[in-house]
């Protein structure tokens, strides 16, 4: 009796009734909120627990309901008002959670909430690197001044990740990140190219960037420079502002688990990312050589300096 009454008859009457008011394309989307209900009721009346994948998976069908529901015109509407952020404020965001991070894994290893404000910095630069592949007006110094960067950042790193000068097992950010840059536009020659030789050409190369970087256990490896080709490709794609959030927010989603090898972990502070860069209206801010190179410059020092603050502290 319970099954057929209330889980059947009583259901398709509100519906039915609930038509009345709003319109059929609305009503369809929003009767996915059914498994999170499902998950509710047995939380409420079996006493059921509440994974961490439930609750992602609540999140996830309640933010697409809302935001499809919404519709994508009003959505659009929306966030131009609430669009407050400039490329100047996402570095600044960016330097000062990564900042945190390393403040945490170098001087105090036992507070976890540092490296869980940390999590927030990596998508975002991820995206600022995609945003930069779309904008830049010289992809050949883009490309150097990564390559550079990289290169100055590798001994610091090394004595902040081993306390060595050499270390082979593990690499810097940075090499991740220039992959990442030089992936997405190898993807372009080949959507411009159009053949077929040349997009397995490029699955071929990005297969191998993938193996590469995590032979070389690059910070975030194969799976970082993934992260910049979703953020430059949810860029590239046709779409509204729905898509291409929902888009990202299942991107990141993935990034999260994949690498930490499936595992639930603090990385999925990731995903706190997300609210700047969707308040992100899309123009660069304040800009000059000297704050575009502090910003590349501000990775090596820190690092250098929280190093050896660390070595001679203990």
């Amino acid at each position: 009796i319970c099954v057929v009454v209330v889980a059947t008859v009583l259901p398709y009457i509100f519906y039915t009734k609930g038509l009345e008011g709003v319109e059929s394309g609305k009503a369809s989307i929003i009767a996915n909120v059914e498994p999170v209900v499902a998950a509710l009721t047995g939380v409420v009346f079996f006493h059921e627990t509440l994974s961490i994948w439930t609750l992602l998976g609540v999140a996830c069908v309640l933010g697409g309901v809302i935001l499809l529901a919404k519709g994508d015109d009003t959505c659009k509407e929306t966030m131009q008002k609430c669009q407050v952020l400039n490329g100047f404020h996402l570095k600044l965001i960016a330097i000062c959670t990564m900042f945190i991070d390393h403040l945490g894994y170098t001087l105090f290893p036992g507070d976890l909430w540092l490296r869980c404000v940390g999590r927030v910095a990596f998508p975002i630069f991820c995206f600022l690197i995609a945003e930069g592949c779309v904008y830049t007006h010289d992809r050949r110094k883009y490309a150097l001044r990564l390559l550079a960067f990289a290169l100055l950042s590798e001994i610091p790193f090394n004595l902040m990740n081993s306390g060595a000068v050499w270390d082979r097992y593990h690499q810097n950010v940075l090499w991740t990140l220039l992959t990442g840059a030089l992936v997405c536009w190898l993807i372009d020659w080949a959507l411009k190219n159009r053949r077929a030789l040349a997009f397995v050409l490029t699955a071929l190369v990005m297969a191998a960037a993938f193996y590469l970087l995590e032979r070389l256990n690059t910070d975030y490896g194969g799976w970082g420079m993934l992260l910049v080709v979703m953020f430059y490709g949810v860029h590239r794609a046709p779409g509204g502002a729905v898509s291409k959030m929902i888009a990202q927010l299942f991107g990141l989603t993935f990034f999260s688990l994949a690498a930490m090898g499936g595992y639930v972990s603090i990385e999925l502070w990731s995903l706190v990312a997300l609210v700047p860069i969707w308040l992100y209206r899309g123009r660069q801010g304040y800009h000059s050589k000297p704050v575009q190179y502090g910003f590349y410059a501000f990775y090596p020092v820190h690092i250098l300096v929280l190093s050896l603050i660390a070595m001679y502290r203990y």
